[in-house]
Parts: structure tokens; C-alpha cells; sequence
């Protein structure tokens, strides 16, 4: 680790030497075949430029003269919901809790079709045919609702058990099977144990959806089950009895054998295999007949994660097949890690984190190069990283005239012309925690993670200046001019000034160890507001760090900024405080607040009180005069990140639904 000022300078300069263009799909130092398929029609998309729409108009009031220009970006979908790829690839297929049925474009995560619910509440169970020409679901009262999904009209509506539905799939052939099971239920009385519920069900039930009447095709008695699959063709069903105990039948519930224990398994490599999950341990049988053919062992060590002492692992109900039948993914109890296993060798191929793909929580593309989640979050299942869109923008800036900005979100980094409303720019980063940009547009500050922080050329993606690994916690600052950028580290070093045209450490201060950096530009460069060690704010000169002025009082911060003019200094954190500079160091004014968001501009000041709210206040800088507000309706989600021109002309809004929302104030731009 550098721990002199000296060593940060020579560290810097080693790397300055990297460059490279920054603007890709691909994600740093990753080594992926080609996308194909739907992943590089997703990759390939950009929305196009658009005036708002009016619903979008609708779910929003703004005082005037406050009017929304644009919105730009895929939003999330909501409510979360149940999701199932149609055999084309080209559409999704979604069911909500309360048993709407909806489909979408994968590659705009635009709505193409709204059905309404067969009836509402405890919807579950999604299944689709295998032509794609209908779904089916479990509803209330132990009900199976199957609906078309050319125009949504239900095909069948009925009472299918008296025992609740555990278990429900579509054959090859286009029939419906499913299975049904209530366990026995007493309780402790003082008197005596009462039976509070009675053991009902346990059929195998076929139904012929071209036949009229509530009647089943065929059925059978299988018995207790916690647990049953199909085969696709309908001749194999898999149960465990409520011991755990494994059995096969046929299509008829004739045994095929049974034997050995699995609290959870399921048919792989195109149901010619079972793969039956003990607590630690992972099997592969014969489907047909349960001949074992071997075990599943992992390379990576099994995680304890928090696990009392004594006791030892155990992998979870997650098992995940990929579409093409060769690859199958499991994960352990309290372990945020999952295994990808190939099962023609019945190896571990991967062991990759669940933030970074989470694979046990969504459904696979029938050609296996993408993965959606629930709320309609795409992931690159080859390179097992997200796809942009539809998360929140958590990290947002915007030159000095309005014209250019740049987000950053979980997934990706974006660069956008805000007047034609267009992306022009983007690429895959899941690590990115702040962007800043220069006054000009031109130069761009990116803060990531694992302690990266990039300096680019923003029109050429150029890599300017680099420190690699050694930077701490963010946010960083970037000079107006783009000529210095303010890094820190956990420890020793604290904050760092440095040039970024020669790579070289100006000047630098110590900060408390593992605090993050709370650093501010004024609008000329020319000062660095900062908290020191002690939590006071100091301001120097940015390039050779001469103390100019101390501010009385000590508190930990969150983030500082300058009004345009450099008059004003904001200091944010369990409240927002107001400095003016010009009348040395004095207080103005005062806001208790629970957290939140800031932006300023000329006499202005724009702020959401609390995280999560979808509120913006605008008031005067200098008196506290209300100004007007924003307000956005919820289906355009939580205010996440403001940016404000320096002309308080433009106002750009992220949300937490991945959507940048550009709103022309004061007559507009």
C-alpha cells in the first residue's frame, strides 16, 4: 500500500500508462465468447428519443413553471411476479399476486399485453404450455385457472381439489397434471391436543382441457408428499413422503421403484436423471429406475457462514436447471454463494457470489443466454453479470449547460445526450459506487468498489489517469475543470489531491480510519472544501492545500457542495447546514431532515427529505423561500439521485426503477 504522499505519486503513475477505450458491453478484464441470441439483441437495444407519454405526464405535479421533457431508460416492473420465457424467447410472461397475467418485450421491458386476474388473490404456480398458446395457475380455494394467451380469455376456471395444490405442469401432449396434499394438524390445548385440521388429498390428477365438465382425464391415489415433479410427457412422477423418503411411479401411479432420502430434488438432463439433495450431501440417480449413478463433489470448500457451532453444512431447496439440460445450479443454507455443476463430468464449474447472478430467483431464456428475475432485472447468464436497465440510478451527473450526463447504477455505466434524449454510451460495471463529471462534459471521475478510481476522456472512453485497488471508501470528487480528482484511503494515507493530466499526488491530509472522503470543488476549481479527521470543515486551496478558512463546530458529514456562484457552502447529514462564505463562515440556515438528497443552484436549493421518498422541495438558498415541489406517483418509484445545471435551468432526477427523469425549470433551457 502507498503510505506516503511520494509513493501514492509513483503508484498513480505507473498506471497512468494504462488506456484503453471505457465506452463497451464488456465488463472490466472480462474474458466472454460473443453474445448471441437474445443476450446481443438486449445488448445491442437502446431506447429511443421521446417526448414523456402521458401517463407519465399524470404521475407527476410540479409547481409551475416546472414541466417534465423527457424520461429516458427501461423501468423495472412492479409488482414483483412470477416469471416463465415463452418458447419464442421474444416474450415473458409474468403473474402477480393478485393473479393479473401480463407479457412483455425481454429486450424494450415494454408491456405488450395486461389480462385481468380469474379471480383475485393467491395466484401461484405459473406454468406455460410447450406450444406457448397458454398458461396456467393455482388460485384460492384449491382452484386451477388456464387462459389463452392470444387474448387472455379463460379456457378453464375450476375447482380442481379439496386439498390444497402442491404441485402443477403441463405434458408434451398439452395435458394438465397436478397434485394435491393437506397434512393432519393438532394443537396443545390445556384441556387436551385438538385435531385443528384433517389429513385430505393426496391424488395425481390428469386434465383434458378440451373436455367439458370439472371431471379429471385420470386419476390416482400417490399418497403423502412435502414434495412431487413431472416429467415433461407426463410418464414419471417424483415424491417424497413426508419422512423424505424417495418413490417413482408412472403415469398410471404404478411404482417404479423407490429408496434413499432427499428433502429436495428434481428431474435433470431432460428427465433422465434425478438429482436428489441430502443435507450435505448431492446425488445423481437413474430417473426410471433410481440406479445411482454417483454424487455431486464440490472443489470450493462448503461455508459455514453463520452456522451454530457443531453444527455442519447444508444446501438449501435452490436447484436451478439450465435450458439446455447440461449444467445445474445449487446453493448452501446461509452461504451467499452458489455452485454451477456440469453434470456430464459431475463437477463444480463455478462458484459465484448471488449478487453477481442471482440464479436460484429467476427463469432462463429458452437459448440460455439470459436470466429474469422477478421485477424483470436481465442478467448475461454466460458472463453471469447484469443487463442494463431497469435498476436504480444511484449515482448520477450532468455538465455545467445540461446537455451531457452520466449514471451509474448496480449494473452499468451510462452516458446520455440530454437534449436529443438518447443514450450514447454505455458499459457493464457491477461495482461502480460514484461517478463525477467535469463542468464541461468532457472528463468523467469513476469510483468503484474494490477501491479502482478511473479518470476517462468521456467522448472517447479513453482512460486519462488510474489508481488501482488503493482508494477507499467514496464518494470522490472531481475539479469543475477536470484537472484534479480527491481520492482517500481506509487508513494512513487519508485524502489525496491529485493532478490528473500528469498522474502525480499533490498534496494530502489525514482522515479518520475507514471514514469515506466528504470533499467539495468550488465552481472554479480553485478551493476544496473537506471534513477533516476531527469532522471539521476546512476549505484550501485545491492545488497546494493552503488552508483558507476552518468553520466552527464538529460533525460527521455526508456530502458538501458549493452553490454556482461559490458563495454558499451545504454540509449534509442528519440535517442540512448552510455556510456563507462571503460573510465568513456564517451559518444561514438550518433543515432537520432524516437523510435525503441535495442539489444547488443559483439562490436555489433542491432536496428530498428521506430516502425512499418520491418528493423534491424547492426552496431560496439564501432565506429558505418555498419555491414549488415535484411529486412522482409511485409507479415511477423513489427518488435515488439529483442533478442540477449550474444555470438552475435543468433538473435531472434518478429513480429507483432505473429511469432518469429531465424536468426544464424556470421556462426551460
Amino acid at each position: 500500500m502507498c503510505a506516503v504522499l511520494g509513493a501514492v505519486a509513483g503508484c498513480a503513475g505507473l498506471l497512468a500508462a494504462k488506456s484503453g477505450p471505457f465506452w463497451s458491453s464488456d465488463d472490466l478484464g472480462a474474458a466472454v465468447p460473443p453474445p448471441s441470441g437474445l443476450l446481443a439483441a438486449v445488448l445491442a437495444d437502446r431506447s429511443a428519443p421521446r417526448p414523456p407519454l402521458p401517463e407519465e405526464l399524470q404521475a407527476i405535479e410540479a409547481t409551475p413553471p416546472i414541466r417534465l421533457e423527457r424520461v429516458l431508460g427501461r423501468p423495472s416492473i412492479d409488482p414483483r411476479r412470477q416469471l416463465a420465457f415463452l418458447p419464442d424467447g421474444g416474450r415473458i410472461v409474468g403473474l402477480a399476486a393478485d393473479g393479473e397475467l401480463a407479457i412483455w418485450d425481454p429486450i424494450t421491458r415494454t408491456p405488450l399485453a395486461a389480462f385481468p386476474a380469474c379471480e383475485k388473490g393467491g395466484a401461484t404456480s405459473l406454468v406455460l404450455s410447450p406450444d406457448g398458446k397458454r398458461a396456467a395457475n393455482v388460485t384460492a380455494g384449491n382452484r386451477l385457472c388456464v387462459r389463452d394467451l392470444a387474448d387472455g380469455h379463460v379456457v378453464r376456471d375450476w375447482q380442481a381439489h379439496a386439498a390444497p395444490i402442491r404441485a402443477v405442469a403441463f405434458t408434451t401432449g398439452g395435458e394438465l397434471l397436478s397434485y394435491a396434499y393437506q397434512e393432519e394438524y393438532w394443537a396443545e390445548t390445556q384441556l387436551r391436543p385438538m385435531r385443528v385440521q384433517a389429513e385430505a388429498g393426496g391424488e395425481v390428477r390428469r386434465w383434458r382441457l378440451d373436455r367439458d365438465g370439472d371431471a379429471p382425464a385420470h386419476e390416482f391415489v400417490l399418497g403423502p408428499a412435502s414434495a412431487v415433479v413431472f416429467a415433461a410427457d407426463g410418464a414419471l412422477i417424483v415424491a417424497n413422503d413426508l419422512q423424505g423418503k424417495l418413490r417413482a411411479v408412472d403415469g398410471a401411479g404404478r411404482t417404479l421403484w423407490t429408496g434413499g432420502d432427499a428433502y429436495r430434488f428434481a428431474l435433470v438432463d431432460h428427465d433422465r436423471q434425478l438429482l436428489a439433495v441430502e443435507r450435505a450431501t448431492i446425488r445423481l440417480l437413474e430417473a426410471r429406475t433410481g440406479r445411482a449413478l454417483g454424487a455431486l463433489a464440490p472443489t470450493t470448500p462448503l461455508s459455514r457462514g453463520f452456522m451454530r457451532e457443531g453444527e455442519s453444512p447444508s444446501w438449501s431447496d435452490c436447484i436451478t436447471i439450465t435450458p439446455d439440460g447440461r449444467q445445474v445450479i445449487t446453493a448452501l443454507h446461509e452461504d451467499p454463494f452458489f455452485f454451477v455443476w456440469d453434470l456430464a463430468t459431475r463437477r463444480e464449474v463455478a462458484h459465484v457470489h448471488g449478487r453477481d447472478f442471482p440464479a436460484c430467483a429467476g427463469a432462463f431464456s429458452p437459448d440460455g443466454t439470459v436470466l429474469a428475475t422477478s421485477d424483470l432485472q436481465l442478467w448475461d447468464a454466460t458472463a453471469r453479470l447484469p443487463l442494463p436497465g431497469g435498476r436504480a440510478i444511484y449515482a448520477l451527473a450532468i455538465s455545467a449547460d445540461g446537455g451531457r450526463a452520466v449514471t451509474a447504477g448496480s449494473d452499468t455505466i451510462r452516458l446520455w445526450d440530454l437534449d436529443a434524449g438518447a443514450e450514447i454510451a454505455r458499459r457493464r460495471l457491477t461495482k461502480a459506487t460514484s461517478v463525477k463529471l467535469s463542468a464541461a462534459g468532457d472528463r468523467m471521475l469513476l469510483g468503484s468498489e474494490d477501491g479502482w478510481v478511473r479518470a476517462a476522456d468521456v467522448a472517447t472512453g479513453a482512460e486519462l489517469w488510474a489508481l488501482d485497488g488503493r482508494a477507499g471508501a467514496g464518494p470522490w470528487a472531481l475539479s469543475p475543470d477536470g484537472r484534479l480528482a480527491v481520492t482517500s484511503t481506509y487508513t494512513g494515507v487519508g485524502l489525496t489531491v491529485h493532478d490528473v493530466t500528469t498522474g502525480k499526488g499533490l498534496w494530502n491530509t489525514p482522515l479518520p480510519d475507514y471514514e469515506g472522503v466528504v470533499a467539495a470543488f468550488s465552481p472554479d476549481s480553485r478551493l476544496l472544501a473537506y471534513t477533516d479527521r476531527y469532522h471539521q470543515l476546512c476549505v484550501r486551496t485545491a492545488r497546494d492545500g493552503r488552508e483558507v478558512r476552518r468553520l466552527p463546530g464538529t460533525k460527521r458529514r455526508g456530502s458538501l457542495a458549493f452553490s454556482p456562484d461559490g458563495r454558499y457552502l451545504l454540509a449534509d447529514a442528519s440535517e442540512i447546514v448552510i455556510f456563507d462564505l462571503g460573510d465568513d463562515g456564517k451559518e444561514v440556515r438550518r433543515i432537520e431532515y432524516p437523510g435525503g438528497l441535495t442539489a444547488l443552484g443559483p439562490d436555489l436549493l433542491v432536496f428530498s427529505r428521506r430516502e425512499g421518498s418520491r418528493v423534491i422541495e424547492l426552496s431560496r438558498l439564501s432565506d429558505g423561500a418555498a419555491l414549488g415541489k415535484i411529486a412522482l406517483a409511485e409507479r415511477l418509484g423513489a427518488v435515488t439521485s439529483l442533478a442540477l445545471t449550474a444555470g438552475g435551468t435543468r433538473l435531472v432526477v434518478g429513480t429507483s426503477r432505473g429511469q432518469l427523469l429531465v424536468f426544464a425549470m424556470r421556462g426551460g433551457r
